[in-house]
C-alpha cells in the first residue's frame, strides 16, 4: 500500500492531501515523512503532504535520510510505548509509523484551523509562532551541537536524545502527538 492510500483512509476528504516525490522533498531539504503544509504554494494547496513511498518502506526511508540520528525512531517508539499504543517489548512497525505520522500531521492541521485560520491568521503566523517556541526550547542550538559532535560519539547520541525529548515538548508537537495518539487508541478499540 502506498502512503497516499493510507493517508486518504485517515484524512477526511475535505482536507487536501498531496503526494510529493522523494526528489522534490530532498531538493527542499525535507524528510521523507508526511508533513503539514499551512500555506498554498505553487500548485500545492495547504493541507497534508505525503512522500511517494510505500507504507512498508516508510521507516527505512526515514532512517536512510538521517543516518546520523539513531535516536529518531526510538524516541517515537518510546512515545507510543508511554501511551500504551505498543507494548514495552514491541517494536514499531511501518504501518503504525505511517499511521502515527499521518495522524500527527492531521493534528497540526486541526490546530492550525482552530487557532489560526478561524482567527483570520495565516500559515506564516503559524510558522513564525512555531519557530519562536523552537528558539526558546533551543532545538536549533542542540541540533547544531549534535551535527558538530563526532558522529556516533556518546556526546552526539546524548545531544540527539535531548533534541528529540525537547522536540516532543514543543506545544505544537504535543497537540499533534496527542491527537494522533487519541486516534490510534480509537482504532485499537
Amino acid at each position: 500500500m502506498k502512503l497516499i492510500e493510507r493517508a486518504k483512509q485517515l484524512i477526511p476528504c475535505d482536507i487536501v492531501c498531496h503526494e510529493i516525490s522523494l526528489a522534490i522533498l530532498f531538493n527542499a531539504s525535507r524528510l521523507p515523512a508526511p508533513a503539514f503544509w499551512p500555506e498554498s504554494k505553487g500548485s500545492y494547496e495547504s493541507g497534508i503532504i505525503v512522500p511517494d513511498l510505500r507504507v512498508e518502506d516508510s521507516i527505512e526511508a526515514m532512517i536512510k535520510s538521517v543516518p546520523d540520528d539513531p535516536c529518531m525512531i526510538p524516541a517515537l517508539e518510546n512515545l507510543l510505548k508511554q501511551n500504551h499504543i505498543i507494548a514495552a517489548n514491541e517494536v514499531m512497525n511501518p504501518h503504525l509509523y505511517a499511521s502515527f505520522s499521518i495522524l500527527h500531521e492531521l493534528g497540526h492541521w486541526y490546530h492550525f484551523q482552530e487557532n489560526y485560520t478561524r482567527r483570520g491568521l495565516n500559515g506564516q503566523k503559524y510558522i513564525t509562532d512555531y519557530k519562536e517556541i523552537q528558539l526558546k526550547l533551543e532545538l536549533e542550538k542542540i541540533g547544531e551541537l549534535a551535527k558538530k559532535a563526532k558522529k556516533g560519539s556518546q556526546e552526539q547520541i546524548e545531544l540527539l536524545s535531548e533534541y528529540h525529548k525537547l522536540y516532543r515538548k514543543h506545544p505544537f508537537e504535543i497537540i499533534a502527538d496527542q491527537f494522533a495518539i487519541g486516534r490510534l487508541k480509537e482504532q485499537m478499540k
